[in-house]
């Protein structure tokens, strides 16, 4: 899956209302169970809280998609958590908004508006990205081509993944697939034809939109 909108990084929010203090907590996951580790992570790490209240969309087009009240009244916590994630037009993406208690009940509207503005606090600290389809690619080349290949990787916004060092050096270099052509023809031209693909690991590549 790729080219969809999600978060660029983890986000967070900390609001009170009515002396309840409403925490929400938001990343880019892949897949349910990526989703239910971050859950569980932030529940293990506000454990008197009275409530957590998880949502996730998933999937090209959001296909997936879970919210639990977490005993709020029904309609009132994740599924307007879920609502704004789903406006947004947002995927791959997991909210949880932990709240604690202040003994001031909000009623059925404040519940909403204090959840759905913790959410939206924290996706507005995260960011918004793009994910676009993209793959690492392995390259070995010669000693005496490392700086200028470097050079060229530094001076066209390609990341360099790792370096290793052995009779000759290998490259993971992290492209686009718009790219991917370029980059290959490039390295060949570098090193004089020396260079050689040795593999391509595909992956997904998270930039802020425009």
């Amino acid at each position: 899956m790729a080219d969809y909108l999600t978060v660029l990084k983890e986000g967070f929010s900390d609001l009170t209302i009515e002396r309840s203090q409403f925490l929400g907590y938001v990343k880019n996951v892949t897949s349910r169970e990526e989703a239910e580790a971050f859950f569980s992570s932030v529940k293990a790490a506000h454990r008197d809280a009275r409530h957590h209240v998880p949502a996730f969309v998933l999937g090209p087009g959001g296909r997936e998609q879970w919210a639990s009240d977490d005993g709020e009244p029904q309609g009132t916590a994740g599924a307007p958590v879920l609502g704004l994630l789903a406006a947004e037009g947002l995927t791959n993406v997991a909210l949880i908004v932990v709240r604690y208690f202040g003994g001031i009940k909000l009623g059925t509207g404040g519940l909403v508006r204090a959840y759905t503005q913790a959410a939206r606090e924290a996706l507005t600290d995260a960011g918004r990205a793009q994910a676009v389809g993209g793959a690492v690619l392995t390259f070995q080349l010669p000693y005496a081509a490392l700086d200028k290949v470097k050079h060229f990787a530094a001076a066209e916004g390609y990341e360099i993944r790792d370096t290793q060092y052995a009779e000759a050096v290998k490259l993971f270099i992290l492209t686009e697939d718009a790219r991917e052509g370029a980059l290959t023809e490039r390295i060949t031209n570098i090193t004089a034809g020396e260079a050689r693909l040795l593999a391509r690991e595909e992956t997904e590549i998270l930039r802020s939109p425009g």
